[in-house]
């Protein structure tokens, strides 16, 4: 045969064989292209508004006990406003981090969910918060085909121009599903309510539910605003209940709580009450708070109660490496094991030197605070050393219930040195008031 002819008898079939998979492939993906280009015709003018949440029916008996609930999805309203701003930025920077600033659709997300949900076999939902509230509210039942996303995401932005982002945000709040039945926040943390319910019930040991806001203040961290606001909640029930009576708690840190209150007070240069961590008992107010675990590593907990067929609830802010401890959790104290397998005795004995030398500090300044007096004498204070002067000014300022700042300290102890005359007047911030001058003392205030 000629060679030009071949030739053309080659490209002849070639071209027939590219032709029919391109007929194939218009054929398989027409539906889709269809489904996409016609998606517009279900676009509605404007959403409508949010429809109400699932209610429950809550049943009494006559002396006004609770005895049943009835409800088809877990799901409590829970004002935006109510959340603690820490829980909102846990949430966001998980689910959304960009969910102020862009207009319902991340197209960056938006693509990397589309490869997902074609590639593999798990499916990745809607990309941002607002798009998470346009599947459950107007697209539920919608069959996940090519006109899904586009609806998706042209929803989303309607509903950023009709709804302001506060109120997206709380409808995404009250209706994220948590697992368990539950939906929102509020039905999330009755579910671990209800879990610590059924413990007590099986073991016959009183139950008490108390809620507290732990929104951290000006200067405090979340875990102080928390832990504060925790034991807060302890002292109020138990002078609340059980006839005012009960005196002991017992808490369940163990010795990777200890290790991680250690490498955070180290992190933020903390002084000696920071380094002393948890101690093993103490007294907060009239109440003994007991800590037998310490000396207990979290890997020998865990398994014990599962040997026991006993479960847990894990806190799912845990995983946000956002806040230091959790980091430290994660990413740190795996590096410690490698290089210090007995890490956990060593900083606990560390905690239990720098207890000790708080200990010996606290006596000291206390002696030093009767003899400069109650507000202090300006010529006493002058006549101690910089570092007794110091001690007995945070002991001073710790009974005012003052927290006075390192940076704070040193601009007191400078004017109080440099005060050599009658007319040398002190007026400084300390904490959330002022330290000034009165006569021959220095006194503090909160105008």
């Amino acid at each position: 045969m000629n060679p030009q002819l071949r030739t053309i008898q080659r490209l002849l079939i070639v071209m027939l064989a590219g032709a029919l998979s391109i007929s194939a492939l218009i054929t398989g993906m027409a539906p889709q292209v269809w489904g996409i280009l016609n998606a517009h015709s279900q676009i509605p003018v404007q959403l409508p508004g949010f429809a109400g949440l699932s209610q429950r029916s809550v049943l009494f008996d006559v002396a006004g006990e609770q005895i049943g609930v009835f409800q088809k999805e877990n799901t409590q309203k829970t004002p935006v406003d109510s959340v603690p701003v820490d829980v909102i930025a846990s949430i966001l920077a998980v689910e959304d981090a960009v969910f102020y600033s862009h207009d319902g659709v991340n197209l960056r997300a938006v693509v990397r969910a589309t490869l997902a949900n074609t590639q593999g076999s798990t499916r990745q939902g809607a990309s941002t918060i607002t798009q998470q509230v346009v599947k459950n509210d107007f697209l539920a039942g919608l069959d996940r085909d090519g006109r899904y996303k586009v609806l998706q995401s042209r929803y989303a932005v309607m509903l950023e121009k009709q709804a302001p982002k506060k109120l997206i945000l709380e409808r995404y709040l009250n209706t994220v599903f948590f697992g368990n039945n539950a939906y929102g926040l509020q039905a999330a943390a009755d579910t671990f309510a209800q879990h610590c319910e059924a413990l007590c019930a099986r073991w016959q040991v009183p139950w008490v539910v108390h809620r507290v806001q732990a929104q951290h203040a000006s200067g405090e961290s979340p875990e102080e605003a928390a832990r504060n606001a925790r034991y807060t909640g302890i002292e109020h029930v138990l002078k609340q209940h059980w006839g005012g009576q009960m005196r002991h708690v017992v808490l369940a840190q163990h010795a990777d709580d200890q290790a991680e209150t250690v490498l955070l007070a180290l992190s933020r240069g903390a002084g000696l009450p920071g380094l002393a961590a948890m101690p093993g008992q103490r007294m907060r107010g009239d109440i003994h708070l007991h800590r037998p675990w310490l000396a207990l590593p979290g890997a020998l907990v865990r398994p014990w109660l599962q040997t026991q067929g006993q479960t847990w609830c894990e806190d799912p802010t845990n995983q946000d490496t956002r806040y230091t401890r959790n980091r430290i959790r994660a990413e740190l104290l795996p590096v410690w094991e490698k290089l210090f397998p007995s890490f956990r005795q060593t900083l606990a004995r560390s905690a239990s030197h720098a207890a000790q030398a708080q200990a010996l500090l606290e006596e000291v300044a206390a002696q030093d605070l009767v003899h400069v007096g109650q507000p202090p004498v300006l010529v006493s204070l002058q006549l101690l050393s910089p570092a007794r002067q110091a001690n007995v000014l945070r002991h001073w300022f710790k009974g005012l219930g003052v927290r006075a700042s390192q940076a704070q300290l040193q601009a007191l102890m400078q004017q109080v040195q440099a005060c050599t005359t009658r007319g040398h007047r002190i007026h400084i911030k300390v904490g959330e008031g002022f330290v000034h001058r009165v006569a021959d003392h220095i006194d503090w205030y909160n105008p």
